[in-house]
């Protein structure tokens, strides 16, 4: 997150950053936090290495996770995508996409993308 406050990087690499942030958090939530809610479910109260149950430790999850949230959205939200739009660079929503747009980009994905995702049979 840091790396993506940082102004001295380039607009790309911040808008990177804060991508990679989001990564880790979700790697961060299917792994640990699953982890925590299945301990809950099955009954488990043995306390961790930090002398925590697994209720305790998500409620400190929560406490520490939060802001962070609002750091990240305030950062996107009032620097990054608006300093973006300043070089032109616009990301659009679904939703805000014409039907003439959503046909190309459809088409678009069909013939140009989806072959590089999709392995060739020999």
């Amino acid at each position: 997150m840091a790396e993506a406050e940082s102004d001295t990087h380039p607009l790309l690499e911040r808008l990177k950053f804060i991508s990679i942030f989001s990564s880790n958090m979700d790697e961060f939530f299917m792994i640990r936090v699953a982890g925590l809610k299945s301990q809950i479910s099955v009954g488990v109260a043995e306390l961790s290495v930090d002398g925590m149950t697994p209720e305790e430790q998500l409620r400190e999850i929560r406490k520490r996770i939060i802001p962070l949230f609002d750091r990240q959205e305030k950062l996107l939200n009032t620097e990054i995508l608006p300093a973006l739009e300043k070089e032109d660079i616009v990301i659009h929503f679904i939703e805000d996409l014409t039907d003439s747009d959503r046909l190309y980009l459809g088409k678009h994905f069909d013939e140009c993308i989806m072959p590089l995702l999709t392995p060739l049979s020999p």
